[in-house]
C-alpha cells in the first residue's frame, strides 16, 4: 500500500532547498496504519496532509476485524515514507533497498554511505562539479531507472564511470581518515568497477 502514491517511494524527484520544501513533500505521502493500544490497524492510503481532516477512518487489524478509528497527531510518531533515503522520526537517516547485496557483501553499503557521510565536504564537491545530472536535466527517478539495470550500455557507462570511481574514492578516503579499517569493506564494489572499466576497453 505504500506505493499508492508516488511521493511514498522510490528516489526523491528533486533536490531539496529548505526544511519547508521537505515538509512540503512529506505531506503528500500516504499513511495507513495507525496504532491502538497494541493493535496495529490498517487503511486505505491517505495523504498525510488530508488525514487528521477525516472524522473517521475504516480500518482492520492484521486478522481481518474492522473498526473504525480517530485520526490522532500521535498515528505521525510511526508514519513512515518509503523512499531509498528517509529521515525518520528518530532523527536518524535511514539508507533503504540496500538488502539485495549478496551475502558477503553485506556491509558494503554500510561501509558505502558511512564514509561518504565522514567526507561530506568531498561528496558535495563532486556531486555539484558533475554533469551527469545536467545531461538527464535533473530527473533523479528516470537517472535511477537507467543505471540501476543489470546490464547497461557502453554509452551510458561512459557517463557514470567517472562518477562512480569519484564517490567510491570519496568512501574510501572518508572510512580512512576513521583509521579503523573500515575500507576493506568497499573491496566488492572495487572489484565491480574494475570490471565495468574493462568492458570499455
Amino acid at each position: 500500500m505504500h506505493g499508492v502514491f508516488e511521493e511514498n517511494a522510490g528516489v526523491f524527484p528533486k533536490v531539496f532547498e529548505n526544511e519547508d520544501d521537505y515538509f512540503s513533500y512529506l505531506s503528500e505521502t500516504a499513511i495507513f496504519t495507525a496504532t491502538r493500544g497494541e493493535v496495529t490497524y490498517y487503511f486505505e492510503p491517505i495523504r498525510a496532509k488530508d488525514y487528521l481532516n477525516k472524522p473517521a477512518i475504516q480500518a482492520w487489524s492484521i486478522h481481518g476485524k474492522e473498526v473504525s478509528i480517530q485520526p490522532s497527531e500521535d498515528d505521525f510518531q510511526t508514519h513512515r515514507s518509503y523512499q531509498f533515503q528517509d529521515l525518520t522520526t528518530r532523527g536518524t537517516v535511514e539508507f533503504r533497498s540496500v538488502c539485495t547485496q549478496p551475502f558477503s557483501a553485506t556491509f558494503v553499503p554500510a561501509a558505502l554511505h558511512l564514509g561518504l557521510l565522514v567526507n561530506l565536504e568531498a561528496l558535495e564537491s563532486i556531486l555539484k562539479g558533475t554533469s551527469l545530472f545536467e545531461v538527464f536535466d535533473y530527473d533523479y527517478p528516470r537517472i535511477r531507472c537507467l543505471f540501476s539495470k543489470k546490464k547497461i550500455s557502453k554509452t551510458d557507462l561512459k557517463l557514470i564511470l567517472p562518477l562512480t570511481e569519484a564517490l567510491l574514492t570519496c568512501a574510501e578516503d572518508g572510512l580512512k581518515n576513521r583509521g579503523f579499517g573500515e575500507e576493506v569493506y568497499l573491496a566488492p564494489l572495487q572489484e565491480r568497477l574494475a570490471a565495468l572499466k574493462n568492458r570499455l576497453d
